[in-house]
């Protein structure tokens, strides 16, 4: 299939392919079909990366409960918070 082969393309090649691709679609579209035109390939993008993101997540078993994953981002804050009040004191 061509898209598998357009995906194994050298990143140089594919930036520049699509740079040709994006100067060819606005050819003849108005601001107004291009903002849509494009809005429509961004959301296309960005549906892409979050399945992509999801399925790394899945096969490599890194998902983590959200909740708990705040818990311990606060809780590494909550400490160097500590550890910087401590040097604030000792030099004040």
């Amino acid at each position: 299939m061509w898209l598998k082969s357009l995906l194994h393309l050298p990143a140089e090649a594919m930036t520049g392919l699509a740079t040709v691709i994006g100067f060819v679609l606005i050819g003849n579209l108005t601001a107004d079909e291009q903002n849509a035109l494009g809005n429509m390939l961004f959301l296309i993008g960005q549906i892409l990366s979050s399945n992509a993101t999801q399925e790394q997540a899945i096969q490599s078993g890194t998902q983590t409960d959200p909740a708990s994953a705040l818990t311990q981002r606060l809780n590494e804050l909550e400490q160097r918070l500590k550890v910087f009040e401590e040097g604030a004191a000792r030099l004040g």
